[in-house]
């Protein structure tokens, strides 16, 4: 049929037929390359972001270690360890049962509020002592936001604590506890021998406050004569570890940055508005992040929750425990403007 249209009109539809066939293929490849330069882009996002976050949790990792370390070295630490240690071997009969009596079954504070109480009311040693140290104790607690303080004492009795859970006055070798993460703690840190070392415990449920994850920064106290003496720790806050996976500068309202162990359990609650904890419940399995967290860094494309995302991975490393800090985002916000050129081409 073409050949029988004259070359005057053939020629005007055969230009106009390359030119639509050019402008279909210039806008395929300005599609394709347009894809390519934002995938880039989000990957190279995210990872910044990964990295940061990591930095920012290994900062805040750093600064409860320099505090552990500056009250494991104040003397003022040592004299009071050793002053309850000299009341706790004056209590006559079962130790524990005594003081868990007076400072938490018979205490008048609620749960959650036992630490609120002086001192209890009998005249002995032990409660003299606790009245002299448990206010400045509390206060350093407060001013730092940790959830509880542990004293002990050279035998692993843990000789005093801020917050007044059933480990209070407990044995960190031989006790009802001693199969736990602070005990763990406990026993190594009387081994070791530097004062400028600690000890992490990553996050466990842990059965003295109730089942709550809890991970424990623990160190050695030495006496005048460099001898061993006992311990202190800190039972870490998970607030201020909530709050920093739940930033979200540079992602979009979808984002999430997500802190996850080496078992892949998710070590943060990253969603401020959930009405129930994630963290040790909730698993991250993907082998692609099982890969970005041998190699230590990287990007990658999962499923998670049923929907596609781009992640940027940094593993971060704290006195042998490792983490994963991951930056999240939606594959259809980041490819929207992809999208749209599509439609439009």
């Amino acid at each position: 049929m073409l050949k029988s249209v004259k070359l005057t009109v053939k020629l005007p539809l055969i230009i106009v037929a390359i030119a639509l066939t050019s402008n279909m293929i210039l806008g395929y490849t300005s599609y394709q390359s347009s894809q390519t330069v934002v995938q880039q882009k989000a990957d190279q996002n995210l990872q910044t972001i990964a990295d940061l976050k990591a930095e920012e949790l290994k900062y805040y990792f750093l600064g409860i270690k320099e505090d552990l370390l500056f009250m494991s070295s104040a003397k003022s630490t040592a004299k009071a360890i050793q002053e309850f240690d000299q009341a706790w071997q004056q209590i006559e009969g079962d130790k524990t049962k005594a003081l868990q009596k007076a400072y938490i079954d018979d205490n008048p504070n609620p749960a959650g509020q036992k630490q609120e109480l002086l001192a209890a009311s009998e005249q002995i040693l032990y409660n003299e002592v606790h009245k002299n140290y448990h206010p400045s104790l509390k206060k350093f607690l407060d001013g730092h936001g940790y959830y509880d303080i542990f004293l002990f004492n050279a035998q692993g009795d843990v000789v005093y604590t801020v917050f007044k859970e059933r480990d209070f006055a407990t044995n960190m070798l031989n006790g009802e506890w001693n199969k736990t993460a602070i005990a763990a703690a406990f026993q190594k840190i009387r081994t070791m021998k530097s004062t400028d070392d600690v000890v992490f415990y990553d996050f466990k449920a842990y059965a003295p406050s109730s089942d709550v994850p809890a991970a424990f920064m623990a160190a050695p106290v030495f006496g005048d004569d460099n001898e061993f003496i006992g311990g202190i720790a800190f039972q870490m806050p998970i607030d201020h570890i909530n709050e920093l996976s739940q930033g979200s500068a540079g992602l979009s309202v979808d984002g999430h940055t997500l802190f996850i162990g080496e078992d892949g359990y998710l070590r943060a609650d990253h969603d401020k508005n959930a009405k129930e904890s994630v963290i040790l419940k909730e698993k991250m399995d993907q082998p692609q992040i099982d890969k970005l967290m041998k190699k230590g860094e990287g990007s990658s494309l999962i499923s998670y929750e049923g929907e596609d995302h781009f992640i940027g991975l940094k593993a971060m490393e704290f006195e042998g425990t490792k983490w994963g800090i991951i930056a999240l985002e939606d594959y259809a916000y980041v490819h929207a403007p992809i999208l749209k050129m599509k439609k439009d081409i």
